[in-house]
């Protein structure tokens, strides 16, 4: 059972690209379905990026793109890639982002390109607080890499407490009705209309009503962590809940 959210063509399209902000909006993974509603536009999407891309390789001049030695081995046992693999990631970080540093701005502008039908400044601030680990205001490198680690190479358990963190929004261990409505809202308020969602599923209210029905197990009214990963594995329809796919999973 996978925790990602786009389908194998939308990855082909990505990874022939390879920008950073592409990939953080294919690894986190939250709206399974809405790329196979909007393909034609998303392509059409990724040309004009290559192209901005490239203007902003051609503005910016090369930035440095070399790893220390130390700096890699340091990479290399903290994330599931290979040496190779984290100089290509670096160097388009680098490219992507010559400060060094992506800010929440910067995080915004990724998602409203990819979601130009809704509004996806509350889902990337989320997604953004969930990258930044040391709440310094900007993602950099390390955390990036760790981040897209998990998302895209990390075991089930542990995409499942990489989700369970961004939906935590105060941090105390548990995930609150209320917290939970509200990044669920912020899914729907970035879908905007594009996804048709069935009738017990139509508002934010309802979804998170139905994932609160099949995951509370105490009734409490909170989340843990252990209910949270249990509920997922144990009905894969849930992962589905937590995504935003509108299939009947």
């Amino acid at each position: 059972m996978e925790f990602s959210g786009m389908p194998m063509r939308w990855k082909n399209i990505v990874e022939s690209r390879g920008t950073t902000g592409k990939q953080i909006v294919l690894e986190v993974g939250i709206v399974d379905g809405y790329y196979d509603q909007m393909d034609e536009e998303l392509v059409e999407l990724s040309e004009k990026e290559e192209i901005i891309s490239r203007d902003m390789e051609n503005n910016m001049g090369k930035q440095s793109s070399k790893l220390k030695p130390e700096e890699l081995a340091n990479f290399r046992e903290q994330t599931a890639f290979s040496d190779e693999e984290i100089r290509e990631w670096y160097k388009g970080f680098r490219k992507d982002c010559p400060s060094g540093q992506l800010t929440v701005d910067e995080f915004k502008k990724i998602y409203a390109n990819f979601f130009p039908y809704g509004d996806a400044t509350k889902f990337a601030e989320h997604v953004f607080r969930t990258f930044d680990v040391n709440n310094d205001g900007s993602i950099d490198f390390r955390e990036f890499i760790c981040a897209l680690s998990v998302t895209s190479r990390g075991q089930l358990d542990q995409k499942l407490r990489w989700a369970f963190n961004m939906y935590d929004l105060d941090g105390n261990g548990y995930i609150s009705h209320q917290e939970m409505l509200e990044i669920v809202t912020a899914i729907y308020k970035m879908v905007g209309s594009v996804m048709k969602m069935p009738e017990d599923e139509a508002t934010p209210q309802k979804r998170t009503d139905k994932i609160f029905k099949q995951m509370d197990k105490n009734l409490d009214g909170k989340l843990s962590l252990e209910e949270f990963i249990e509920g997922a594995k144990s009905d894969p329809s849930i992962v589905r809940l937590l995504q935003c796919d509108p299939s009947s999973g």
